[in-house]
């Protein structure tokens, strides 16, 4: 039974895979050289993927955990991605760097003892929600659920935010308060473009903006009007 329990709490990688591609992007497995990155790339613990000017990249976490689109200009790291069987649940431990620029990220739902967390040169960020963005410089945005999140002090010591659907923080602009429409708007337009993107999908790059007014529309929830929220790809 012993012997059981131990192989069932056995830690195993999980695989990712690129998506999409708008652009121009590289690579470099493991922290060896940078090559050129290309659509159903499978991506694994360490790899670094770099997107250069106006392009981006769509990557499938695995384990059916979510979706990151990594933004232009941005350096973003996979650390760790494993996957435990813990008998009556899988749980999920995701680890993610953003080195330069910023990464929009689309979570499933996980189990309750997973953990998602992205860090920065300035801080890291805990998310139990469904989507985020987060940028290098630190700032976190959240459309839907919930992170906590941690910036170094000159005690030494860190300072701790919670940040709610809707919110933003950054180093420079704290404690959370509202987003503006202009923040949310960009973060909703990049996760429902990679929604609407796959392997052998044969929709555009970048798909139309989403009409918003100045009132948070949800890529997760039900839209004002009571109809779920879809994201519209030709």
């Amino acid at each position: 039974m012993a012997v059981s329990s131990a192989l069932a709490q056995a830690s195993v990688e999980r695989v990712g895979r690129v998506n999409a591609i708008a652009g121009s992007a590289t690579y470099s497995p493991k922290g060896g050289a940078f090559v050129p990155l290309s659509v159903a790339t499978k991506l694994h613990q360490g790899d670094t993927i770099k997107t250069g000017p106006g392009s981006h990249v769509d990557v499938d976490l695995g384990g059916n955990v979510g979706v990151v689109q990594v933004a232009p200009r941005s350096t973003f790291v996979l650390d760790k991605i494993t996957t435990t069987d813990a008998g009556a649940e899988t749980l999920t431990q995701t680890e993610l760097r953003v080195d330069s620029g910023a990464v929009y990220a689309k979570i499933n739902k996980l189990a309750k003892g997973s953990r998602y967390e992205i860090s920065t040169p300035k801080g890291i960020a805990g998310i139990r929600g469904t989507a985020a963005y987060v940028s290098a410089d630190g700032r976190v945005t959240v459309l839907d659920g919930i992170a906590a999140v941690a910036y170094p002090n000159a005690a030494g010591g860190v300072d701790t935010y919670i940040v709610h659907a809707g919110e933003t923080v950054a180093p420079d602009d704290r404690p959370p308060h509202p987003a503006s429409p202009e923040q949310l708007r960009e973060a909703v337009e990049a996760l429902r473009d990679a929604a609407g993107h796959g392997v052998g999908s044969a929709n555009p790059a970048f798909a139309k903006p989403l009409e918003l007014d100045q009132t948070f529309i949800s890529p997760t929830l039900p839209a004002n009007n009571g109809a779920p929220a879809t994201f519209p790809t030709d």
